[in-house]
């Protein structure tokens, strides 16, 4: 069972903001303004443990990266609902476990127990337990994601926006795949963990008798997904000065490259989904200060610290 107003402070129906990058105009459905830290395409994936009441679990069990935004969406949920949440991730740099730092650090301190393994192990749910897989995939989902839709197609609706698409850079694609089943615009993906094929089989283990896909726009991988590229960064610190927007630094680079070189076959008015993530660019960018010198990469704009 549901519940329809948790206690928390998580506010859905995100602002959208017009803005423009490079001349051009956009829309950018602002969900990394859901909530300080559960906010985000990982907020809208995990959105029906939110609500869900008379319930017997007491613990979530996930696995992943050290770094993960889903980690951190997770512990924040944990917390609001309080469960127990038991992270499996495999063993930490000495760095790291020395001096904590981004979503590990803040998943912490919102009481994430934390297990370092050598292989992922097999853990069976409990009838007090759930086990959510690496990214928020899994049917569940389709319950947030459908509210987004929702938003979206009520603000053009409101907005009498002619020509529209919908734009999200994707990981596994669940958002942009659950985004297509519930709105009649056009949904535009861009592959930024595998490719193409990899989106194609992602969706297929969904399991929905007659689904709508996204379109997928390849993109050419420079660098593997979490590596420090200079081109990303670029066009985050511009993204950062043009629209005074803090976007993510792992997905929304190569979202951002990839419309602004297809935009002349998408449609006139692009709704970009904002999918969070912004607590990650701690780590990020210190990342990239140890690649780079730093007299490449500044740790933070004024902007960014004024926030």
């Amino acid at each position: 069972m549901l519940n329809s107003s948790p206690s928390t402070h998580f506010n859905l129906n995100s602002p959208t903001d017009c803005i423009t990058v490079q001349g051009q105009t956009f829309y950018v459905k602002r969900d990394d303004l859901l909530h300080p830290i559960f906010n985000g395409n990982k907020a809208r994936k995990f959105l029906y443990y939110l609500y869900l009441k008379d319930t017997q679990i007491k613990t979530i069990i996930s696995f992943g990266g050290n770094q993960s935004n889903a980690m951190l969406a997770l512990s924040v949920l944990a917390r609001i609902k309080h469960w127990r949440f038991d992270y499996y991730l495999k063993k930490l740099p000495q760095q790291l476990r020395n001096n904590p730092s981004g979503n590990f650090k803040y998943a912490c301190e919102h009481g994430m127990s934390y297990h370092e393994v050598t292989e992922f192990p097999i853990i069976h749910p409990t009838p007090e337990s759930i086990i959510l897989k690496q990214g928020g995939v899994g049917a569940e989902a389709e319950f947030g994601i459908a509210t987004l839709a929702n938003e979206i197609n009520q603000w053009v609706m409101n907005q009498q926006i002619d020509d529209a698409c919908i734009f999200v850079p994707s990981g596994t694609g669940t958002t942009a795949f659950y985004l297509q089943q519930h709105t009649q615009l056009s949904v535009y993906t861009t592959p930024c963990v595998g490719d193409s094929e990899y989106l194609k089989k992602q969706w297929h283990h969904l399991n929905i008798d007659t689904p709508r896909y996204p379109i997928i726009i390849p993109f050419d991988q420079h660098a593997r997904f979490g590596q420090p590229y200079l081109p990303y960064f670029e066009i985050w610190q511009r993204l950062l000065e043009e629209t005074g927007i803090e976007f993510d630094l792992l997905y929304d680079p190569v979202g951002w490259i990839s419309i602004l070189k297809h935009r002349h076959c998408l449609a006139k008015n692009i709704i970009y989904i904002h999918c969070g993530g912004v607590n990650g660019n701690e780590s990020m960018v210190d990342r990239y200060n140890y690649r780079f010198t730093k007299s490449v990469i500044m740790k933070h704009s004024e902007k960014c610290l004024d926030e």
